[in-house]
């Protein structure tokens, strides 16, 4: 009987485990004298992270392929092109000696696990990818060890080791990771999907035993795993890792090789039966043993295209609400698609469900004191479709709700004559409504006073007509150190009290909120007026509180307007521009503190704007007192949990 005598020390496979120091003592030989007889060889599995991160037990963040008894491969060659099968006989972790009938002969080649391997036949072995398609859920590497007899190793004899087969993976990992910071929803990832356009994920291979290429020829250009109980990723998911169970995400294994740009589709299914997907828009290239995890795909949902939505006294407007969905973390409007399901031909229609209600939760009319006004007749809801009737000039908050969670809001703003004003002398010719968001007239009087918001949030606070104090309805307050986005979705009339470093943190940037695109402005900066007035290139999100074709402005845009104007026929103060249209209604009666229980009745005006200077939101201040818009750094930024108004922009084409 021929044999072979191998002795190996730590040192002749440190090239081939470079962790091994974590599974062996330094000081001793792995497993000493082998002596391989005729039908034995010895399988190596490499545990390098450059080579091979493999699906068994972990060693700091290292897992290794572990030969298991039951394992079985096949060795093939030009003279044994159907192969033979060799069964695991005794090992060490990653060292293994397997046995069978003797393959005779050289360019002998391996493939894990025996029933993957379908023949060699001219140079190329024909391999089994098809369990790629069936890959159970879990969520992390070291929950794979049942899957690992689904993804093919190969290995090539060194003519230099005889009977040493050094095996390497065929195939790489990527992990997809999902966050519902909104927590809207209760949501569980029930499956996800990855297809190809061009590309087969799962089925038939050929390798080159030469040069090592793999070439998927035959099977399905899609891979799908699921999890009958469903996933929970509502604020589960915030700084993941692949070896954390419980807390990563979605693993796949795909064939080793580059899928081009555009080329892979990511389809997830939630527990409601809402379909999202999203494409892989840059090149992705699966490595042999690399797992490749993706940044968090936080899902940002929205209903409606804009927050308010504006109504003629005695008319009625039907707007559509279909739940809106985004990954894209600049919450950008113009990037929202709608949310999909499956009918029942399996066809993709925009999703819709039972159970939903609508409720006005506030109205004030014009010239009311209080919220006992009757500014709405009706409010309806069907299908994706919602209805308001409106009776008078007022502001309403309508909600959209299940099982009496709030899942979204608008603010009604019913108007006559609403008008817009162009600054035709300005640079880019900015054009505003003619007044305050929320305010019923363009005229200097209380109903011109319009809303106040906080930064970042979508719905208005409002303040007595009368009095200017806060009114009952608003007097709901939270000490909001770390109040996520979703508390103020759920709870629309709430203000949250809080620093404006911990406003909205850390579900969310904050310096998106309103779709700010300058840079943060640092007050101490000798500059920091002159670049703050060059701040431009905001955008409308999900969160801006102004109507459709709307936003809240840059401060380049808003300061342009200057200085102030004081009319003795009326007693109030405007400010001017270069425009024909240059007396300019823009009230000042101040702010409501962050943690005040009325306006600020001082001689400003205070209008948010998107940009930001140092932890706080960039203000467009105005005194009324000496006639100037103020210059001080100082006066325009405020804590974003202030309340201050808004004069919407229209959003250039």
């Amino acid at each position: 009987m021929k044999t072979t005598r191998f002795f190996i020390s730590i040192f002749a496979v440190a090239a081939l485990c470079s962790c091994q120091k974590e599974l062996y003592d330094n000081d001793k030989d792995i497993i000493g004298d082998v002596e391989l007889l005729e039908g034995q060889i010895l399988a190596v599995t490499p545990n390098t992270m450059d080579t091979k991160i493999a699906y068994g037990t972990a060693s700091e963040g290292v897992y290794p392929v572990v030969w298991e008894n039951d394992d079985k491969i096949r060795i093939f060659n030009a003279e044994t092109p159907e192969g033979e099968e060799y069964a695991y006989k005794s090992g060490e972790e990653t060292l293994a000696v397997f046995e069978g009938n003797p393959v005779d002969g050289n360019s002998r080649v391996a493939v894990y696990p025996s029933s993957a391997a379908e023949g060699l036949a001219e140079g190329k072995l024909t391999i089994d990818f098809s369990t790629l398609s069936n890959i159970g859920f879990h969520s992390a590497l070291r929950g794979n060890e049942n899957n690992l007899e689904k993804m093919p190793l190969v290995a090539k004899e060194n003519a230099e080791e005889p009977g040493v087969f050094k095996f390497e993976n065929l195939c790489g990992i990527v992990m997809f990771k999902f966050n519902d910071y909104q927590e809207l929803r209760g949501m569980k990832i029930v499956s996800v999907e990855i297809s190809s356009k061009s590309n087969y994920l799962a089925g038939t291979a050929e390798y080159d035993v030469e040069t090592g290429a793999l070439t998927m020829v035959d099977g399905e250009k899609s891979v799908k795993i699921a999890y009958k109980d469903g996933y929970n990723v509502a604020n589960d998911n915030m700084n993941p890792s692949i070896n954390d169970e419980g807390k990563s995400g979605f693993l796949f294994s795909l064939p080793v090789g580059t899928y081009a740009a555009n080329d892979l589709t990511v389809t997830i299914t939630d527990n409601f039966g809402r379909v999202f997907t999203r494409d892989i828009t840059s090149d992705l290239t699966v490595q042999a043993g690399v797992a490749k995890a993706f940044p968090t795909l936080a899902f940002t949902f929205s209903y409606g295209e804009a927050n308010c939505v504006v109504v003629e006294p005695s008319q009625s407007k039907t707007f559509d609400v279909t739940a809106r969905y985004s990954f894209d973390k600049s919450l950008a409007a113009s990037t929202m698609v709608k949310v999909q399901m499956k009918n029942t031909d399996g066809e993709l229609v925009d999703f819709s469900e039972e159970g939903l209600t609508v409720e006005t939760m506030w109205q004030i009319e014009e010239g009311g004191a209080d919220l006992a006004g009757n500014v709405l007749s009706s409010v309806t809801l069907e299908g994706n479709q919602l209805t308001v009737t409106a009776v008078k000039a007022g502001n309403a908050l309508v909600a959209l709700k299940k099982d009496d969670v709030v899942l979204w809001s608008w603010h009604i703003w019913v108007v006559s004559e609403l008008a817009d004003q162009t600054y035709t002398q300005l640079t880019d010719a900015p054009t505003f409504n003619d007044r305050n968001l929320g305010a019923t007239t363009s005229t200097p009087n209380f109903d011109g006073l319009g809303l106040f918001y906080q930064y970042g949030r979508k719905d208005p606070f409002v303040v007595s007509k009368t009095e200017l104090k806060e009114i009952t309805y608003s007097t709901e307050k939270i000490d909001g150190t770390n109040t996520s986005v979703s508390y103020t979705i759920k709870n629309p009339s709430t203000r949250v009290i809080a620093n404006s470093k911990y406003w909205l943190l850390p579900q969310n940037d904050v310096l998106n909120a309103w779709g700010n695109t300058g840079d943060v402005i640092a007050s101490n900066n000798e500059n920091a007026y002159a670049d703050l007035k060059n701040v431009s290139g905001g955008y409308k999100t999900i969160y801006d509180p102004c109507p459709y074709g709307y936003r809240v402005p840059d401060y380049s845009y808003i300061s342009s307007l200057s200085p102030t104007y004081y009319d003795n026929s009326t007693g109030k103060y405007y400010l001017t521009s270069k425009a024909a249209d240059s007396k300019v209604y823009f009230p000042a009666y101040g702010s409501l503190g962050r943690n005040s229980n009325t306006v600020d009745q001082s001689n400003y005006g205070y209008y948010w704007t998107t940009s930001h200077v140092d932890d706080y939101s960039a203000i467009f201040c105005y005194s009324k007192s000496n006639f100037n818009v103020t210059t001080n750094i100082a006066k325009t930024y405020a804590q974003r949990t202030q309340a201050n108004n808004i004069r919407c922009m229209k959003i250039s084409e």
